[in-house]
């Protein structure tokens, strides 16, 4: 019989992270994420949904502030990063004051955290 395989995921899994820098140099970072099934992953996406709808609805009519909005947006962020992030290569260990000092770096990065991780969550997604 052939090698046997557990059906349980690991805990963890690694990709690499396209991180662009000011002046459009690009550095690859390696992040650890936390695996979840899809069900959970469902429920991430649901969490994270409604954070979103809240934080409009904290802003809805309300006359614009585009600081406080940028800040409130960040916030969201960092919460993100945190649910899915372990480790990464940076020199400083992920935390909730480094990721923040990360994402005010620009908003493509956290675009590019999330889509790493749940593109290693289904890699079936990455040949489509």
């Amino acid at each position: 019989m052939a090698a046997k395989f557990k059906i349980e995921q690991n805990p963890t899994f690694e990709a690499k992270v396209g991180i662009h820098r000011a002046g459009g140099e690009k550095i690859e970072v390696g992040m650890t994420f936390k695996y979840r099934t899809r069900t959970e992953a469902a429920e991430l996406s649901e969490k994270w949904k409604q954070r979103g709808e809240d934080l409009a609805k904290e802003f809805e009519g309300k006359e614009a502030d585009l600081p406080a909005l940028v800040s409130a947006q960040i916030r969201l962020e960092v919460e993100r990063i945190l649910d899915v992030v372990e480790a990464w290569e940076f020199e400083d260990p992920v935390s909730e004051e480094s990721v923040r000092l990360l994402l005010n770096g620009g908003k493509p990065i956290h675009d590019a955290i999330t889509k790493a991780y749940f593109d290693g969550l289904d890699p079936a997604r990455l040949g489509n």
